[in-house]
């Protein structure tokens, strides 16, 4: 009799319990969402926990989610690395929950040619400029040497007074005797093969200057004069943004040569093949016609004006 009683005992335990369980389950709602940024771009790996349980899932490629949570209105712990975590009540209805990127978190990047790496971490010399933040952001460049010049450190130019030529560029002083001292020039991750003044300066993001070994293990021997490595701005979502720049500018020669007039030109020929003064029978037909009638030209005059440059 008293194992019978124990039996029935056991029996009503195991049946509350059963009855507890599924009354537990029965409770459990599943809700579902998606995250994105503050650009509408899906967050892919972000952690959805329930607070206070191991319960959690992370977001698929979509930035999609489902959870199973003890009721509506249960609190979501929402987390992902470099954005700020939230706390959200779930709801019933598809959630449709945004992140923002904390910005005490984020660390500078460097770029280092095969990729990309935090600053803490980067053992290099390297300077990087971002136009939009930088001095260089209310002026009007000409070229991407001019938003370079004064602003990198070790980083010196010289310029050749041609009108037109490019900035001769060295980075840390001049590394060859007979070659180029040229730094390497990486546009969007590709090597450039013209002149950094074949870059217009208006689509320029940011500037990156590699000065040391550092710049050799992504571009080999090439790059043993450092590299320039310059990023272009791209589309991005939003309101629609246009910039407009314009500019004229004038040039001229810095210096003028002075030449002969037609008399002293006679003389200087006819003291080199030892002819008599006055002699003009070396004269060519339309230069005696010009010489009989007194007409003479200024070749310089006549090839240089002051030249406009329009943008």
């Amino acid at each position: 009799m008293k194992q019978y009683l124990k039996t029935k005992k056991w029996l009503a335990s195991l049946l509350m319990l059963l009855l507890c369980s599924s009354a537990s389950l029965m409770a459990q709602v599943s809700v579902s969402g998606v995250v994105v940024d503050v650009l509408g771009e899906p967050v892919i790996g972000a952690n959805i926990l329930e607070v206070g349980t191991m319960n959690g899932v992370v977001t698929d490629i979509d930035g999609n989610f489902s959870l199973s949570v003890a009721k509506v209105g249960a609190k979501l712990q929402v987390s992902y690395i470099g954005y700020k975590t939230i706390e959200i009540a779930a709801m019933a209805k598809p959630m449709s929950i945004i992140l923002e990127e904390d910005s005490e978190v984020l660390e500078d990047v460097v770029v280092v040619g095969y990729g990309v790496t935090k600053r803490r971490n980067f053992t290099g010399s390297v300077a990087t400029m971002n136009v939009a933040d930088g001095p260089v952001a209310n002026l009007a460049p000409t070229s991407p040497t001019d938003m370079l010049r004064g602003l990198i450190p070790g980083l010196s130019m010289s310029q050749s007074g041609v009108q037109g030529s490019s900035s001769s560029i060295q980075i840390r002083g001049q590394k060859s005797i007979n070659g180029g001292s040229d730094p390497l020039i990486v546009v969007n991750g590709v090597i450039f093969k013209g002149t950094i003044n074949d870059i217009d300066p208006n689509i320029v993001e940011s500037m990156s200057v590699l000065k040391d070994a550092t710049s050799l293990a992504a571009y080999g021997s090439q790059a043993a004069n450092g590299v320039i490595m310059i990023t272009t701005k791209k589309g991005a979502q939003g309101k629609p943004m246009i910039n407009f720049r314009a500019s004229v500018a004038l040039a001229q020669a810095a210096y003028k040569p002075e030449l002969r007039d037609g008399e002293g030109y006679i003389e200087l020929i006819n003291a080199r093949q030892g002819l008599p003064v006055g002699t003009t029978t070396w004269m060519t037909a339309l230069e005696r016609a010009n010489y009989e009638k007194g007409e003479e030209t200024d070749w310089v005059d006549y090839y240089s004006q002051t030249g406009v440059r329009q943008k």
